[in-house]
């Protein structure tokens, strides 16, 4: 019930982020114990392809942020 219920819950983020065109969506979590889980890479490309979702890690992100700020200065 739980996997169920977390899987639910990564689909719901994944809407928020699509739905009010949020540039990065930031996570640890590669689907890599779910069976059907927005986070795979398959999953992940067609929404990145449909929808320009991006799925970062943290550090990732970080690395976006900093190149960001530099090009600033």
């Amino acid at each position: 019930m739980s996997a169920a219920l977390s899987e639910r819950s990564d689909g719901d983020s994944v809407a928020l982020h699509i739905t009010y065109e949020i540039d990065y969506f930031c996570t640890f979590d590669k689907g890599a114990n779910a069976g059907q889980s927005v986070f795979n890479d398959k999953i992940c490309n067609v929404l990145k392809e449909r929808y320009l979702f991006e799925k970062v890690s943290p550090s990732d992100l970080a690395v976006l942020i900093d190149f960001s700020t530099s090009s600033l200065n």
